[in-house]
């Protein structure tokens, strides 16, 4: 890990890197993920806009690996793994595709031999082909063919955002959320939420508003994995809260678990709610009615 002094002050990083080191912090955690990862977290959330101003030109960031790799240049992330190493051929023409190891010289001529074979295609171009170099095989075949049957696949890059840089991200970004934030923690011992546990995986609804205490059941991939008890001589104003407030979670540096209101996900579930119990209600006077009518 590079010192704090290494890292380039938050107060320089330009606007496009600060909303993609934002949506890193928390839709990702501390976790390890690709560009394709984070690109999908911000593309299923509905709470995007309370993380960055303008979402549109974060979408298209993500679209690339450019400002990934310009915070791993300014000390924010760190390159887990370089990506762009071509390791498999896949043949997208059969029914059911196939894939080569790239290096397989044997496997790649067969896989071209087969897609040439599959569209009458004269099979005089194989002594033309150098099989140890993965992108001939794949472009030869292809031009023979007509089509881009033939497609390699490559390793992505993998990133990890530094404790420091997270804590540095966060608490600079918290304080102008233009939502309710709670924080708390953990009920019972750690189970399936870890520090590495990536952020948009958790969601955090409130079950139950007691006198003193607030219940809050954390959910990871649509399970109940803990709890968060909050004590209400804590929460101000605690009239903002409701019963099935929804909240994006986000797993903090010193363990603690902050809770940032989503509130469109929170009218999707008392929505949900509502129909449950009106279905729940006109099934049951149908069955008095159908009670009655024996009678």
């Amino acid at each position: 890990m590079p010192p704090d002094s290494d890292r380039k002050p938050w107060k320089e990083i330009t606007p496009h890197r600060k909303r993609v080191a934002s949506a890193v912090a928390f839709f990702i955690g501390l976790g390890e993920f690709t560009r394709n990862e984070l690109e999908s977290a911000v593309e299923q959330s509905k709470n995007v806009g309370t993380y960055v101003e303008n979402v549109g030109a974060l979408e298209k960031s993500l679209q690339y690996t450019r400002l990934l790799n310009s915070l791993v240049d300014d000390g924010y992330l760190e390159k887990i793994e370089q990506g762009g190493q071509i390791f498999l051929v896949i043949d997208y023409g059969k029914e059911e595709p196939e894939a080569v190891p790239a290096g397989d010289t044997n496997g790649l001529r067969k896989l071209a031999k087969n897609a040439l074979k599959r569209n009458d295609c004269s099979l005089n171009i194989l002594q033309d082909i150098d099989f140890t170099k993965t992108n001939q095989v794949k472009d030869k075949v292809n031009e023979a063919i007509g089509r881009q049957d033939l497609a390699t696949h490559s390793n992505p890059s993998i990133y990890k955002m530094y404790k420091t840089a997270h804590a540095q991200v966060v608490d600079d970004r918290l304080p102008n959320l233009p939502t309710q934030t709670l924080e708390g923690h953990l009920f019972y011992p750690r189970q399936e939420i870890e520090p590495d546990t990536q952020n948009h995986t958790i969601e955090a609804t409130i079950e139950k508003m007691e006198e003193d205490v607030v219940r809050i059941s954390v959910y990871k991939d649509s399970k109940v994995v803990n709890e968060i008890q909050l004590k209400t001589e804590n929460i101000k104003p605690i009239e903002e809260l409701s019963i099935n407030d929804t909240y994006d979670v986000v797993v903090n540096k010193d363990e603690t678990i902050l809770l940032i209101k989503n509130p469109s996900r929170t009218e999707e579930i008392q929505a949900t709610v509502k129909e449950t119990i009106e279905w729940f209600e006109e099934h049951s006077q149908l069955a008095s009615k159908g009670g009655e009518d024996r009678d």
